[in-house]
C-alpha cells in the first residue's frame, strides 16, 4: 500500500493519494487544490488515479477535484446530499478568492454501506452527517479518513451549511468511536491520531 499526504490551500487541507502497490492504482482523497502538486506526487509514485473521493464539498476538500478528473479521467465520487453544497463552489472560490477548476460531474454517489475498489484495496464508506449536510469517512482494515468529522483534540466545526452540532456528535459517537482503538485517523486537517487517544483525551468525545 502507498499512501502520501499532502497539505494544500491557505486552509492548510490534508490531500491524501491511496495507492495499491501492486496494481498501481490509486485514488485521491480531498483534492482541495494544488492539483499540479498533486499530479506531480502521483507521477513520481507511478500511479494511474481511478478515483478521486471528497469527504464532503467543502472548498478546500473539493475545490480541486473538476481538475484532477479532467487531468486523469478518474470518477468522483461523494455522497449524494453534499450535491447542493458541491453547485456553491465558484460562489465559495469568489468568498475566499480560491480558483475552483470547475464542478465536477459525480460519477459515483457514496452512501453507509457502499465500498470502493483501489486496485486491491477496498474502501468501506461510513456516513459521518454534522459537520455538512453528509460527508463521509472511508475505512481500510485500521486506516480511516475522516475530512472534518473529528481531528486530533478536537471535531469539526458545524456553523456552516449543513451543519449540526448534536448530529456530528451522533456521527462521532456511533460510527468512529464504535471502532477499535487501534485504527488510525486521517483527518482533513493536522496530524493523524487513533480511534484510543480520541476516545481517551479529546474532550468532545470524553462528553459524550
Amino acid at each position: 500500500m502507498i499512501l502520501e499526504t499532502i497539505v494544500v490551500t491557505p486552509f492548510s487541507a490534508n490531500s491524501y493519494i491511496l495507492g495499491c502497490s501492486k496494481t498501481k492504482h490509486a485514488a485521491v482523497i480531498d483534492p482541495g487544490g494544488d492539483i499540479e502538486r498533486i499530479l506531480k506526487n502521483i507521477e513520481r509514485l507511478g500511479l494511474t488515479v481511478t478515483h478521486i473521493v471528497s469527504t464532503h464539498a467543502h472548498i478546500d476538500h473539493a475545490a480541486g477535484a473538476a481538475g484532477l478528473k479532467q487531468a486523469t479521467g478518474a470518477a468522483f465520487c461523494l455522497h449524494p446530499d453534499e450535491i447542493p453544497l458541491l453547485q456553491q463552489l465558484n460562489e465559495h472560490g469568489s468568498i475566499f478568492d480560491l480558483p475552483i477548476s470547475g464542478i465536477p460531474e459525480v460519477d459515483h454517489p457514496l452512501r453507509q454501506g457502499d465500498s470502493l475498489a483501489v486496485g486491491d484495496l477496498k474502501l468501506n464508506v461510513i456516513e459521518t452527517p454534522g459537520h455538512s449536510p453528509c460527508g463521509i469517512c472511508l475505512l481500510r482494515k485500521n486506516m480511516l479518513f475522516v475530512g472534518d468529522t473529528i481531528f486530533d483534540g478536537s471535531i469539526g466545526r458545524t456553523d456552516l451549511f449543513g451543519g449540526d452540532y448534536q448530529t456530528l456528535l451522533r456521527s462521532i459517537r456511533d460510527r468512529i468511536l464504535t471502532l477499535p482503538d487501534d485504527v488510525t485517523i486521517y483527518p482533513g486537517h493536522g496530524p493523524a491520531t487513533t480511534v484510543g487517544k480520541e476516545r481517551q483525551t479529546n474532550l468532545f468525545c470524553r462528553l459524550m
